[in-house]
């Protein structure tokens, strides 16, 4: 469900905005996959909300996350990693989406 949100939402986005997000996300899904394809579509799709929220208020991507969209990947692939760790080994995989209908 989030992947048709962010396709929605991603049109909303300037030009600049939507070469740096197009980047990120599909850096996102190429590396992330191997970890969980949903932890990434809610990744993006919250992290899509924040970059519109910026644009609304006259930033752009480079100038809102201050990185790359490559090493902003890295940042974010370094963290579903981790939360996704902890769910597996302590919660038993009780992991509730992000991207309802």
């Amino acid at each position: 469900m989030c992947g048709q949100k962010v396709t929605e939402l991603e049109e909303q986005l300037n030009a600049e905005n939507r070469v740096y997000f197009e980047e990120l996300y599909n850096t996102l899904f190429l590396n992330g996959a191997i970890y969980n394809s949903q932890a990434v579509s809610e990744t993006s799709y919250t992290l899509l909300l924040d970059l519109l929220a910026a644009q609304d208020a006259g930033e752009n991507a480079s100038g809102y996350f201050w990185v790359s969209p490559i090493q902003m990947s890295k940042r974010l692939l370094k963290n579903i990693f981790r939360y996704f760790s902890y769910h597996l080994h302590y919660l038993g995989n009780q992991i509730y989406p992000i991207c309802e209908k």
